[in-house]
């Protein structure tokens, strides 16, 4: 079994974690938990699956400290037609602007204040259900250098029962290490 706050305590740069749908909840959160809680870093989490206000009730509820969290909301605006205006969540019109969500990332990164700093897209694979995997994994290769170039460590979260096969093979290439939840490391 793979030890998760293990394998997140290293420096690499840029992780890919596939997850089993049955550990997902658990394993995001320890994610977070870790980067947040253990290590005292400041993050940016791209949110493609839950509403921003949805995650933030979620994140309190697990005792995830929020305070150094930023946020990039990519899918409340395509489900609801509130004005959603928050200092700590920029809001995307859709997963399906690739373009606009690696804007949004780049000012997020580059208005944080240098130091441990991270970046979480939970996920990619509803990111490949808005999106061909093709562009996808532009944009992850992108996100990658940017990152690395930024010195933020990176964190792509990809469901391993809708993981397509060739996005992990090719994401492989760029990441630093791949945990894979239930199965071997890279």
């Amino acid at each position: 079994m793979v030890n998760l706050k293990k394998e997140l305590m290293g420096d690499d740069n840029s992780i890919l974690v596939i997850i089993p749908s049955k550990k997902y909840y658990e394993s995001e959160m320890k994610i977070y938990k870790t980067l947040t809680n253990k290590k005292g870093y400041k993050g940016i989490l791209v949110t493609v699956n839950r509403t921003y206000s949805s995650l933030l009730k979620i994140l309190k509820k697990e005792k995830i400290k929020t305070g150094n969290l930023f946020f990039i909301d990519a899918i409340t605006k395509s489900t609801t037609a509130q004005n959603n205006k928050n200092k700590n969540c920029l809001f995307t019109e859709s997963p399906e602007s690739l373009t606009e969500l690696s804007i949004a990332i780049d000012q997020i990164v580059k208005s944080m204040d240098k130091g441990k700093r991270f970046l979480v897209i939970d996920s990619l694979t509803t990111l490949v259900t808005y999106n061909n995997a093709n562009s996808v994994l532009k944009f992850s290769h992108f996100l990658i250098n940017k990152l690395r170039s930024s010195d933020v460590m990176g964190v792509m979260l990809i469901l391993k029962e809708g993981a397509d096969t060739k996005l992990v093979s090719q994401l492989s290439q760029f990441v630093d290490k791949i945990v894979n939840i239930g199965g071997k490391k890279k």
